[in-house]
């Protein structure tokens, strides 16, 4: 059930808003954009091929894929892609991992979701572009900081190991 990947205990509120939009299919994303009329081509805002939608955009672009891997290297996961939305639901929602690797994969997918959104909004409203590696550099900040302020929340207390476990 996708209410648990987006709605949990610990959850970054602002993180969580945006992942549920994205959940929803609800971003205005360009191809979106193009069909209300504000805007003539609708391509990739990264990398200007393809059609921009939530899964083109967050998952597949290259430039996802490229902060992607360095996540799922820092979480210890395997180096698979997410072809698809549900994939990476589902992928969030596996049964055999333990209870504090599962909580760590869901805020640091959902500050990724959040922070290449960010990026890809950033760069519509002209500031400079920001490379994978520093988005990715981004990510790993904040998630420290997320961590360090619910290290004594229940459930919280290892995260910040498990996190640099694979650094």
């Amino acid at each position: 059930m996708w209410s648990k990947v987006v709605w949990f205990k610990n959850m970054v509120p602002e993180h969580a808003f945006n992942f549920w939009v994205a959940n929803l299919d609800r971003l205005p994303v360009n191809e979106r954009l193009v069909q209300w009329g504000l805007m003539d081509i609708g391509t990739c805002t990264f990398c200007s091929t393809d059609e921009e939608t939530r899964d083109r955009l967050l998952l597949r672009c290259r430039f996802a894929v490229e902060i992607w891997i360095c996540v799922k290297q820092r979480l210890g996961a395997p180096r698979t892609f997410f072809t698809s939305w549900q994939a990476m639901i589902g992928w969030l929602l596996q049964q055999r991992w333990s209870p504090r690797r599962r909580l760590l994969s869901l805020i640091v997918c959902q500050g990724t979701v959040y922070h290449i959104w960010r990026e890809r909004n950033d760069r519509k409203h002209g500031r400079p572009p920001s490379t994978p590696l520093a988005i990715f550099n981004r990510i790993d900040r904040v998630t420290e900081d997320i961590l360090l302020a619910r290290r004594r929340n229940k459930g919280c207390t290892t995260l910040l190991s498990l996190w640099f476990k694979y650094s």
